[in-house]
């Protein structure tokens, strides 16, 4: 079996799309067209709300830049199981790998973004700040080769 090469390109793509969009960037779910009723229900300021009503977490943006329309017709389907797999494999990631990379721990993954960083995620009171953090879990992620 051929080892597993992360791909870097991807993930500093998805930094760069997350910081041009923060609002974009929703870590609970792989992907999601949100209605105006979701928006209504989800979103404290309307303003928080993202663009075009799409949303993705780390996972959903590389299966979003890689398999756009795979990942439009999921998410208008309401599915999202076959995005983390596609991510996974477009970002070169074993699945502890990207159970490291997709999931916080305090939903019950052991191999899950560290705590420091989904702490400062989950306190992190704007898009922007949210997407910083982000940005920095996916730098100490690469500096690691995948380890943390």
């Amino acid at each position: 079996m051929p080892k597993q090469v992360m791909n870097v390109k991807l993930l500093r793509k998805i930094q760069q799309e997350v910081l041009a969009e923060p609002r974009r960037l929703r870590m609970v779910t792989f992907g999601k067209l949100y209605t105006e009723a979701d928006v209504a229900e989800t979103f404290t300021d309307p303003a928080d709300a993202p663009p075009c009503n799409m949303a993705a977490c780390i996972g959903g943006f590389a299966d979003w830049l890689t398999k756009p329309k795979l990942f439009k017709r999921d998410i208008k389907r309401g599915g999202t199981n076959g995005i983390g797999d596609r991510a996974r494999k477009e970002l070169g990631l074993t699945e502890d790998q990207a159970d490291r990379l997709f999931f916080f721990r305090e939903w019950g993954y052991e191999k899950g973004w560290p705590a420091r960083f989904s702490n400062a995620y989950r306190d992190a009171k704007t898009p922007l700040a949210k997407a910083k953090v982000a940005v920095a879990r996916i730098d100490a992620f690469i500096e690691s080769g995948g380890k943390v």
